[in-house]
């Protein structure tokens, strides 16, 4: 398999580089410097708002980073997913801010949409640098199990859409909603049939903000552990009527497609997560080559050079797969087969031998490595916080065990 890129992706890759390089990397270094200011008791979203680094997203924004995901038609890049993620693996060197979600969000509107939803908020999307889409899921019964399919009737998530002539009446409570303080639009996924398994009874709505009756709950900013740079909140729908034409696909009918487009996230996430890996490689290779141990570099022992060596082997396997989990996306178009167990295997894989990435790189930085101005630390506490955002490593074994025991599945086996 040839995973090279074009010219045209190597000249957007050189230019991404360099801005994140210039732009985004000093903005979290000096962040780093600062000291962490007190959290107050309640949280506002204007808060957040005034924290939100908005010259440089508006910059982000300008170039196109931050739609590269929409349709050309409704004023997008309309770029490959291969290209998103090397648009992300470069931002994630830097820091990346929430470009992720953004290209996502507005996938899904793009993949379920109407075109009267696409006029209506992909335009938004590209024109306004504010326009920020938050995804409701998780709830306080329910986290990484509403995405299987194999629950009973009224189990798991609670949040309900009743119809009602032309409207449907949401009434509900989503939590761990990411980037929820600034968002202008929700894409909330709930019930509409009580009686019936999740997998036969999942809808997704669009939401706007200003729709009566939506409000935010507790408003969250993790500030160590996700490097100053997160934040999310609780969202409540409290007898929210919407009209049937902000329904996001088929009702009743999304719990799989929605599964599968959320794979196309999932790869955006591990492009990212390469970035910041690349990051780490870096600065630990020039910290174990100036390093002065013992009358030699770092890098001269033989403990540390084992350790640079094991790290560079997931650096290079964390951006081989990426880039083949991506191009396989792509190649659908084309009539190629996209296996969703292969995320599911890379995610598993990834997750934990990133672990011990951080882990080795601990062990060559010692004890500067903990302090939070180094770029180490700063990818690290991302790492932990990061990791299990979307679904631990037993829940990734957990659906490959149950592919591997569908006798049906013999990819693996006939090959």
């Amino acid at each position: 398999m040839d995973f090279s890129l074009s010219e045209e992706q190597l000249m957007l890759q050189n230019t991404v580089r360099e801005f994140a390089r210039k732009e985004v990397a000093p903005y979290f270094q000096a962040l780093d410097k600062k000291p962490l200011p007190p959290t107050p008791k309640v949280l506002t979203a204007q808060m957040m708002k005034e924290r939100y680094p908005w010259e440089l997203w508006n910059k982000m924004h300008a170039m196109g980073l931050c739609t590269l995901s929409i349709p050309p038609e409704y004023g997008g890049g309309g770029a490959s997913l291969l290209t998103q993620a090397i648009v992300c693996d470069e931002l994630g060197r830097a820091g990346g801010l929430n470009v992720i979600l953004q290209l996502t969000h507005q996938h899904l509107i793009d993949e379920f949409g109407t075109d009267e939803q696409k006029e209506e908020f992909l335009v938004k999307c590209a024109t306004d640098p504010s326009y920020i889409i938050a995804n409701c899921t998780a709830e306080p019964e329910s986290g990484i199990d509403a995405n299987r399919p194999d629950d009973e009737p009224g189990v798991t998530m609670k949040t309900f859409a009743r119809r009602e002539g032309d409207e449907y009446v949401i009434n509900g409570f989503k939590r761990h909603v990411a980037i929820a303080p600034l968002a202008k639009l929700f894409i909330l996924w709930c019930r509409t049939d009580k009686n019936t398994p999740l997998n036969q009874s999942l809808s997704g709505f669009l939401v706007p903000l200003e729709t009566p009756g939506v409000s935010l709950g507790d408003i969250f900013e993790p500030q160590v552990m996700m490097g100053r740079g997160g934040m999310n909140a609780e969202v409540h729908f409290d007898k929210v009527r919407i009209p049937a034409r902000y329904r996001l696909g088929t009702e009743g009918k999304m719990w799989e497609p929605r599964a599968k487009q959320f794979s196309y996230r999932d790869i955006l996430i591990l492009s990212g997560k390469a970035g910041s890996l690349q990051s780490v490689f870096d600065e630990t290779l020039a910290y174990a080559r100036d390093k002065i141990q013992e009358g030699r570099p770092l890098i001269q022992h033989v403990n540390i050079g084992l350790r640079m060596a094991d790290m560079l082997a997931t650096l290079e396997t964390a951006k081989l797969y990426y880039r083949k989990l991506a191009s396989d996306w792509d190649n659908q178009k084309a009539g190629g087969t996209w296996r969703e167990e292969n995320l599911f295997l890379f995610r598993g894989f990834l997750s934990d031998m990133t672990t011990r990435f951080f882990l080795d790189g601990l062990e060559i930085w010692g004890g500067t490595g903990v302090q939070k101005e180094t770029p180490f630390h700063r990818h690290f506490s991302g790492h932990l916080a990061g990791g299990h955002g979307v679904g631990s490593s037993d829940q990734m074994r957990l659906r490959i065990m149950k592919w591997l025991a569908d006798k049906s599945n013999d990819a693996y086996s006939s090959r």
